[in-house]
């Protein structure tokens, strides 16, 4: 699993992530809370859900027994009784008849269909995006009182049964020891022989059923087991997502950070127009000196050779100043293009990197053995977050302080030397000023734009 570092800067610098990781702590909790609640709620219903079965397959072989038969009503089993043929045939072996136990099987079959139906409908109703289990609709512990009343119900039956069958035996034998003779006994300790044998099959039928059970048992944590590891997976796959959105979030804030760059550049290109429009307004101001100064005696001609020669070297100064500037304003925005291209290459890197690791995550889906095995495979081994974390976590927080840090030195280091002009006498008051005022207040603003 991959974590955004710069999630994890920007959050740092913000100052609040003591009180983010609580926030995520306590609502972690409260999900694991309801998801071991709806577990424990499913599991319980299994449980019953597994009993019914248990109990439906016990009379579907106690109802195909030879010795039990099953009627609906008193009147068919009188029908029953007056047929000779049937009579008979019953009278060879030990039977007994059971009334209104169908009605009883067609209720429970009718809930146990509610039930399922309940239960396929809310697998059908859950959706995909809601990670967070819901409760369902029907109450539960009304459905789970009716399920306890019919289990409890079938046991008195299955116990008034067997009181039936062992006074219907005490019966038989006591008759037949009244009535019958040597013969008839023989036939009755054959027929109790064969009661026993059946019995005998009957608690071996059981115990296939106990065996049964415990295996179904042993289904159901395998199937709890794979449903714990799909949601850790969900969860993977909803961290990753939003990892995913953060550094989409974070490419946007580059992109905006390059149109203020963008603005900041284009602002210094307007000061670099400012200062070629007042170096034309000092070639103007020193033509207009000139013109004045051609007028004058000898000596305020000798000053205007002084003046033309220091305006000279002044505009050779400018001129330089200007490429100067020009050349270190080039350099500061190549410099700039260059860190802004490296870093967002970088982000597409990581960014697809990050990708493909989401896309890992996307198993295929495994039978049920194979399944058992990845899980318990997984839940031995422990998974080395930490560690995967913090390392490239320090290597890029490293490299981000570098860059800028070296942005800071490149501009905050002015390339620009100031001209150092010559003072004039104090005869020359006013074309000196005009002359010097104006390189040392572009200056000014070509240190404010910068």
């Amino acid at each position: 699993m991959t974590v955004n570092y710069m999630g994890r800067i920007s959050i740092l610098d913000r100052g609040d992530a003591p009180a983010q990781a609580v926030i995520d702590r306590n609502a972690r909790s409260l999900a694991q809370r309801v998801a071991d609640e709806t577990r424990d709620e499913l599991n319980k219903v299994m449980t019953r859900v597994q009993n019914i079965y248990g109990a439906m397959d016990i009379v579907d072989d106690t109802y195909l027994s030879p010795s039990m038969e099953y009627v609906n009503d008193l009147s068919e089993l009188e029908a029953i009784l007056k047929d000779e043929i049937k009579k008979r045939q019953y009278q060879q072996q030990v039977t007994v008849f059971i009334v209104g136990y169908s009605d009883i099987c067609h209720q429970k079959l009718r809930l146990l269909q509610q039930v399922n139906e309940f239960f396929m409908e809310n697998c059908k109703n859950i959706d995909e995006e809601d990670w967070f289990p819901t409760t369902p609709d029907m109450d539960l512990d009304e459905v789970s009182n009716t399920v306890e009343d019919s289990l409890n119900h079938a046991h008195e039956l299955t116990k008034r049964l067997a009181e039936l069958n062992k006074d219907m035996i005490k019966y038989m034998g006591a008759a037949a020891e009244k009535k019958a003779s040597n013969k008839g006994r023989k036939k009755i300790e054959k027929a109790l022989q064969q009661a026993k044998e059946d019995v005998s099959g009957l608690s071996e039928k059981l115990l296939h059923l106990q065996k049964e059970l415990e295996d179904r048992e042993e289904k159901v944590h395998v199937m709890v087991k794979q449903m714990e590891s799909k949601n850790l997976e969900v969860q993977k796959f909803r961290t990753a997502a939003e990892l995913a959105k953060a550094a989409a979030g974070e490419i946007n804030a580059l992109h905006k950070e390059i149109a203020l760059r963008e603005a900041k550049i284009i602002s210094q290109r307007q000061q670099i127009s400012k200062l070629e429009v007042e170096l034309t307004e000092t070639n103007h101001i020193k033509e207009k000196s000139l013109t004045k100064l051609s007028f004058s005696d000898e000596e305020s001609q000798q000053k205007i050779v002084l003046l033309q020669k220091e305006l000279d070297e002044q505009k050779k100064q400018n001129e330089d100043v200007r490429k100067e500037m020009t050349k270190h304003l080039d350099h500061q925005i190549s410099v700039l293009h260059e860190s802004h291209r490296q870093a967002i290459e970088d982000l597409k890197t990581q960014h697809e990197s990050e990708t493909k690791q989401m896309q890992g995550f996307v198993v295929a889906p495994l039978p049920s053995g194979d399944v058992a095995k990845t899980t318990e495979a997984e839940s031995t081994q422990q998974p080395p977050e930490t560690s995967d974390v913090k390392q490239p976590s320090r290597s890029r927080k490293g490299r981000a302080k570098r860059h800028l840090r070296k942005q800071r030195n490149a501009e905050s280091q002015p390339d620009i030397k100031e001209p150092k002009g010559k003072s004039l006498s104090s005869g020359d008051k006013k074309p000196g000023k005009n002359v010097t005022k104006s390189p040392t207040r572009t200056k000014g603003e070509v240190r404010q734009g910068m």
